[in-house]
């Protein structure tokens, strides 16, 4: 009897497995952008204003992101077409820095985030809230 139960259980899942068709690459694509679309895609670090402070003087007109960088792993297009919906602008500081260096790097970094909102408003605002966040990505 065993056998004969097993028997159907068997065909009924090959016979489902056969007629089931995989989504094409083109339709979980799509999926998945209609998805990205609805949900800010947030990346967690990104050391843009150390770069800043450690190669140009903290001249952010010097690494202008607006324009293609190659040497560096940001700029605003390679932002848009990864559609980031959101950034954490990393405060890094090596352990090589200590005491008052710390914290002048530290600050140096939150002052160049600061001109970055200056520089590009129509690309980046400050988000203090995860409210903010979702309010910024809907606009």
């Amino acid at each position: 009897m065993k056998k004969f139960l097993l028997l159907p259980t068997v065909l009924l899942m090959t016979i489902t497995i056969a007629h089931t068709q995989p989504q094409s690459d083109a339709a979980l694509l799509e999926r998945a952008r209609a998805l990205h679309r609805q949900v800010p895609l947030i990346d967690g670090h990104n050391d843009y204003p150390w770069a800043v402070r450690a190669n140009v003087a903290r001249d952010i007109t010097r690494l202008d992101i607006s324009k293609p960088q190659p040497t560096i792993h940001t700029d605003i297009e390679r932002l848009r077409k990864g559609g980031v919906g959101a950034q954490f602008w990393s405060v890094y500081v090596p352990s090589s820095l200590q005491g008052q260096d710390a914290v002048t790097a530290t600050l140096e970094q939150i002052d160049i985030v600061y001109a970055m909102l200056r520089k590009w408003p129509e690309t980046f605002e400050l988000a203090l809230t995860a409210d903010d966040v979702e309010r910024i990505f809907k606009a």
